[in-house]
Protein backbone atom coordinates (compact mmCIF):
# COMPACT_ATOMS: atom_id res chain seq x y z
CA UNK A 1 0.00 0.00 0.00
CA UNK A 2 1.15 3.39 -1.12
CA UNK A 3 1.95 6.35 1.30
CA UNK A 4 -0.43 8.00 -0.53
CA UNK A 5 -3.38 5.61 -0.29
CA UNK A 6 -3.69 5.00 3.76
CA UNK A 7 -6.54 5.96 5.86
CA UNK A 8 -6.19 8.38 9.05
CA UNK A 9 -5.90 5.53 11.16
CA UNK A 10 -2.62 3.83 8.84
CA UNK A 11 -1.20 7.37 8.55
CA UNK A 12 -1.86 7.49 12.05
CA UNK A 13 0.71 4.77 12.91
CA UNK A 14 3.49 6.10 10.43
CA UNK A 15 3.13 9.50 12.25
CA UNK A 16 3.89 7.74 15.74
CA UNK A 17 7.07 5.63 14.34
CA UNK A 18 8.20 8.85 13.22
CA UNK A 19 7.56 10.50 16.74
CA UNK A 20 8.93 7.86 18.09
CA UNK A 21 12.26 7.88 16.29
CA UNK A 22 12.91 11.71 16.23
CA UNK A 23 14.22 11.52 20.13
CA UNK A 24 18.13 11.09 19.73
CA UNK A 25 17.72 9.45 23.31
CA UNK A 26 14.60 6.98 21.46
CA UNK A 27 17.10 6.32 18.26
CA UNK A 28 19.83 5.47 20.93
CA UNK A 29 17.43 2.28 22.54
CA UNK A 30 16.45 1.55 19.07
CA UNK A 31 19.86 0.77 18.00
CA UNK A 32 20.56 -1.39 21.14
CA UNK A 33 17.73 -3.28 21.27
CA UNK A 34 17.89 -3.70 17.37
CA UNK A 35 21.33 -5.38 18.33
CA UNK A 36 19.69 -7.66 20.46
CA UNK A 37 16.69 -7.60 22.92
CA UNK A 38 17.79 -5.83 26.15
CA UNK A 39 16.42 -5.92 29.82
CA UNK A 40 15.17 -2.67 31.17
CA UNK A 41 17.82 -2.31 33.47
CA UNK A 42 20.56 -2.40 30.48
CA UNK A 43 19.06 0.27 28.90
CA UNK A 44 18.50 2.20 31.95
CA UNK A 45 22.31 1.60 32.38
CA UNK A 46 23.32 2.90 29.26
CA UNK A 47 21.83 6.56 30.06
CA UNK A 48 22.80 9.12 32.50
CA UNK A 49 19.50 9.85 33.44
CA UNK A 50 16.82 9.59 35.16
CA UNK A 51 14.76 6.39 35.22
CA UNK A 52 11.86 7.93 34.84
CA UNK A 53 12.77 9.74 31.63
CA UNK A 54 14.17 6.00 30.10
CA UNK A 55 10.65 4.77 31.31
CA UNK A 56 8.83 7.58 29.27
CA UNK A 57 10.90 6.90 26.41
CA UNK A 58 10.18 3.49 26.37
CA UNK A 59 6.88 3.22 26.88
CA UNK A 60 6.08 5.51 24.05
CA UNK A 61 8.22 3.27 21.76
CA UNK A 62 5.94 0.82 22.97
CA UNK A 63 3.06 2.72 22.16
CA UNK A 64 4.07 3.04 18.97
CA UNK A 65 4.91 -0.46 18.16
CA UNK A 66 8.76 -0.52 18.08
CA UNK A 67 9.10 -2.00 21.24
CA UNK A 68 7.33 -5.50 22.45
CA UNK A 69 7.98 -6.25 26.32
CA UNK A 70 8.28 -9.55 27.78
CA UNK A 71 8.16 -10.19 31.46
CA UNK A 72 10.55 -12.18 33.19
CA UNK A 73 9.92 -12.55 37.08
CA UNK A 74 10.56 -8.46 38.12
CA UNK A 75 13.14 -8.06 34.61
CA UNK A 76 11.84 -6.68 31.46
CA UNK A 77 13.07 -7.83 28.33
CA UNK A 78 12.58 -5.87 25.29
CA UNK A 79 12.57 -6.52 21.81
CA UNK A 80 12.52 -4.48 18.39
CA UNK A 81 9.40 -5.20 16.28
CA UNK A 82 11.00 -5.06 13.24
CA UNK A 83 7.93 -6.52 11.33
CA UNK A 84 5.92 -3.64 12.34
CA UNK A 85 8.35 -0.86 11.18
CA UNK A 86 8.85 -2.76 7.91
CA UNK A 87 4.60 -3.32 7.03
CA UNK A 88 3.40 0.05 8.57
CA UNK A 89 6.16 2.41 7.11
CA UNK A 90 8.79 0.49 4.59
CA UNK A 91 5.68 -1.33 2.88
CA UNK A 92 4.72 2.26 1.74
CA UNK A 93 8.09 2.66 0.50
CA UNK A 94 8.54 0.05 -0.78
CA UNK A 95 5.21 0.71 -3.07
CA UNK A 96 6.19 3.95 -4.25
CA UNK A 97 9.50 2.49 -5.42
CA UNK A 98 7.85 -0.04 -7.54
CA UNK A 99 5.25 1.95 -9.11
CA UNK A 100 8.05 4.50 -9.96
CA UNK A 101 10.30 1.51 -11.82
CA UNK A 102 7.59 0.31 -13.45
CA UNK A 103 6.80 3.32 -14.90
CA UNK A 104 10.66 3.33 -16.21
Amino acid sequence: MALRDLNDKELDDVLEIFKALASPVRLLIARMVCERPRYGYEIEEAFDCERTNITKHVNLMKDAGLLKAYKEGRKTLFVLQTGHIKSSLLGCIEHDKLIENSKA
